[in-house]
């Protein structure tokens, strides 16, 4: 259960089968958004410790759940991370999100997390398909391959579009 940024934090950087993703609603500043906070006063029981488990407890920088969206967005929109962006577009999408490279910049996650249609489809019984199924649903895939060189850094004049590779649909 979703109850603490700490907590959440610690665990994706000490459990490698803890794979989060910071979805839209850490950034959206729009008003009226109950993100991180439990509006309908849901009774979602307690922690292993005995904790209530209420709104999401936020870190002690955030001075409320909208203060803490943000601070986010904010990061977010810094320099540091517009300036950083390729390097992740490469981890996710690109030329660091499989072989070698992905083994470099210790991006590698569990053979089941890069199987394609084409591989489930070539798989000999319906128990092995199905426990494939199955692992893509709880633990995610690996994004398509999109970019097959280094994605430009930030006010580089390079044609992304010959580093794009094409799909057939």
């Amino acid at each position: 259960m979703f109850h603490s940024l700490d907590h959440t934090y610690s665990s994706a950087l000490t459990n490698h089968a803890d794979v989060k993703e910071l979805i839209p609603e850490f950034y959206d500043t729009s008003a009226g958004s109950d993100f991180l906070i439990n509006a309908r006063n849901l009774p979602l029981g307690n922690t292993q410790l005995g904790d209530r488990v209420h709104d999401c407890r936020l870190p002690p920088w955030a001075k409320s759940p909208r203060d803490f969206i943000r601070k986010n967005r904010k990061a977010l929109e810094s320099t540091i991370c517009s300036r950083n962006l390729p390097h992740w577009i490469d981890l996710i999408f690109g030329v660091n999100s499989r072989g070698e490279n992905a083994r470099r910049h210790n991006n590698l996650f569990h053979k089941a997390a890069y199987l394609r249609p084409e591989d489930l489809q070539m798989m000999e019984s319906d128990d092995e398909r199905a426990h494939a199924e199955l692992h893509a649903m709880e633990f995610g895939i690996v994004p398509d391959l999109l970019f097959t060189a280094n994605h430009p850094l930030k006010g580089e004049g390079a044609e992304m579009e010959e580093n794009f590779v094409r799909r057939r649909w």
